[in-house]
């Protein structure tokens, strides 16, 4: 079942993420790329009003690849829970690549000699899990003949 789901999960963060970005939270840092994007005076979460990096929409499109990616392997997996690994492993790396140009954690919310948010250690653990499960899973038989 999670093998089913597995794409869709992904396919539910691209919305999420739109969600964010029309909230105004999960912001990036200060950026200066022609994309980058910046949120109105007196918002209501106090986001910067300077130039951000939109992580919202490089997650949300990060996913999106994701879910064509996972909804390309679901027919074509080679043993029950792999579609799901793959989500779990892709995930923690997409999001750890995203985290890198966050900018709405506070001082005291970064770990590891200052480098590692809240996100980057779930994201270990999600990593780890998946690597887990790819590993110990069981495969299909070979076919004698």
């Amino acid at each position: 079942m999670a093998d089913i789901v597995a794409p869709s999960i992904a396919l539910g963060y691209v919305f999420g993420r739109i969600g964010c970005l029309l909230n105004g939270c999960c912001y990036g840092r200060a950026c200066s790329l022609p994309w980058a994007i910046h949120f109105p005076a007196g918002n209501a979460l106090n986001v910067p009003t300077s130039q951000v990096h939109p992580t919202q929409v490089y997650e949300s499109l990060l996913n999106l690849g994701l879910y064509a990616a996972l909804a390309w392997l679901l027919p074509r997996k080679k043993f029950d829970g792999q579609v799901f690994g793959v989500y779990l492993v892709s995930y923690a790396v997409l999001r750890s690549f995203v985290e890198m140009f966050r900018g709405d954690y506070p001082e005291h919310q970064h770990y590891l000699g200052g480098w590692a948010t809240p996100a980057h250690l779930a994201s270990i653990a999600i990593l780890a899990a998946g690597l887990v499960l790819l590993r110990c899973l069981p495969r299909p038989a070979a076919k004698q003949g």
